[in-house]
């Protein structure tokens, strides 16, 4: 380990554990119920968030490249705090709904943003991004460790004060990662260049997208991987909801998922990425879908479990691979675009996921993933040269 560069991204680390440390996202469905919401509204609020979030998302990564990227980072805590004090209050569908707009301002803002970060500080401190899987793997692990931490306190502070007063107690916390994030020495490789104009920078950051060959593919796995993860963050408490957990346990429950930002960070820290190592993970990914059509509660939460610790690990294998590709001046103005085209494809299929839920149940939606996860395999054969010849090869050994 790099002594100079780790304390460089300490106070990157801590403000991303800040941001991350929030009491309400393991109770935010539960307490939607409450208030009036059912599976088609829930799925219908977070469509409305998906589409700010993608209006906003591409523009701010340009301007992450442009500006400041810790600067937008501070303004995506400040979206976050309008967001749970505005969500805290609310006491009705439709007031409920305008307030979590401003969640969608957050990721919006979030999106790429650390990536590119940690990405360039690795060049600038090195000379070359070899060992980004592990400092961003680190950094997903300790947002890990901040929302399982937020899980487990927000279903004991529920039980005994209520739902809402944990919108109100993740406001110190996210102010704190504003302090952090001001102490943090951003990169400036993206500022190497002579500027050039928004329009241009706009043209260029989608020409990158759009490149045909081997970035296509990284594009559309990228889709993919984030639909799967979204899916699984935005609706896993119904699946717990359906089963009847109390809330106790359905803080718990939530923290084991968002556990797995951690794990799979820690998987793609140390994964080599052979075609034997991408088709074990491969097939791990169905059969933990399967779990998610049984309406058993260990199945469920452990299919929950492993099956988000392989996506996030593969987004971050996936990701790294892109990045190579993207020079400084573009970079989270591309992994912005990247995410905006997951948005629009996350949004008819959340819809249709809540829609599903509400006419069946839960575990027939959960078929929906099954499918978005044979869609991925074979991308991921495509990305990593992996034929099926050594599929055989491998299950043969």
């Amino acid at each position: 380990m790099n002594p100079r560069l780790h304390r460089r991204l300490t106070p990157l680390y801590i403000a991303a554990f800040l941001q991350a440390f929030n009491l309400w996202y393991a109770v935010e469905k539960l307490f939607m119920q409450r208030i009036g919401f059912d599976e088609a509204t829930i799925a219908l609020a977070i469509t409305l968030f998906t589409i700010v979030t993608l209006l906003v998302e591409t523009p701010s990564g340009i301007l992450a490249d442009r500006w400041s990227r810790k600067g937008v980072l501070v303004l995506a805590s400040c979206a976050l705090i309008i967001c749970s004090l505005a969500c805290g209050l609310s006491d009705s569908v439709p007031m409920y709904t305008v307030s979590l707009l401003f969640i969608g301002i957050y990721f919006a803002l979030y999106s790429g943003t650390y990536e590119a970060i940690v990405y360039d500080t690795l060049v600038e401190e090195t000379g070359k991004g070899t060992g980004f899987e592990h400092y961003y793997g680190k950094l997903q692990m300790i947002s890990g460790v901040a929302l399982v931490s937020g899980s487990l306190l927000s279903g004991t502070i529920s039980h005994f004060f209520g739902l809402q007063v944990v919108y109100f107690l993740t406001i110190p916390f996210t102010l704190l990662s504003i302090v952090a994030l001001i102490k943090f020495r951003e990169p400036r490789l993206h500022k190497a260049r002579v500027a050039v104009s928004f329009h241009r920078q706009i043209r260029a950051t989608f020409k990158t997208v759009s490149q045909v060959g081997s970035v296509r593919w990284l594009v559309l796995a990228m889709i993919l991987l984030t639909v799967g993860t979204s899916l699984l963050f935005e609706f896993n408490q119904l699946w717990y909801i359906a089963l009847a957990f109390p809330v106790i346990i359905l803080g718990f429950s939530n923290a084991l998922v968002q556990s797995c930002i951690g794990i799979g960070g820690y998987i793609a820290s140390k994964i080599r990425q052979t075609p034997l190592a991408i088709s074990g993970i491969g097939s791990i990914l169905l059969g933990s879908a399967f779990l998610l059509t049984i309406p058993i509660s260990g199945l469920v939460v452990t299919g929950q479990v492993i099956l988000q610790s392989c996506l996030i690990a593969l987004t971050i294998i996936v990701a790294k691979r892109l990045h190579d590709t993207i020079p400084s001046t573009n970079r989270a103005g591309v992994i912005s675009a990247v995410s905006t085209l997951s948005k629009l494809s996350f949004a008819p299929i959340a819809l249709a996921f809540g829609l599903v839920s509400r006419e069946t149940t839960i575990f027939q939606a959960g078929w929906i993933v099954v499918g978005l996860v044979v869609l991925l395999l074979p991308l991921l054969y495509k990305i990593f040269g992996i034929a099926l010849y050594q599929l055989h090869e491998n299950f043969a050994k």
